[in-house]
């Protein structure tokens, strides 16, 4: 995956170029998204918060590996 490299100055330019309501709406969900972003990393931990997540576990999940019978 290749990585784009903008300056701020050519982001600034690109904004400037764009009608209000545009620009408006831009600056908005990069604002929404960012502090979505930080309520999320803010959130505690809590105990048990993943409680239902794993649907499936095969019944042999704990079961050796044949991969790794040479090592053991």
């Amino acid at each position: 995956m290749a990585v784009l490299e903008i300056t701020e100055e050519q982001i600034i330019k690109v904004l400037e170029q764009l009608l209000p309501e545009q620009r408006e709406r831009i600056l908005n969900h990069f604002t929404t998204a960012t502090q979505t972003s930080l309520e999320v990393s803010a959130q505690k931990r809590k105990f048990g918060r993943g409680k239902d997540k794993i649907l499936y576990m095969a019944d042999d999940f704990d079961a050796p590996l044949e991969d790794f019978a040479e090592y053991m």
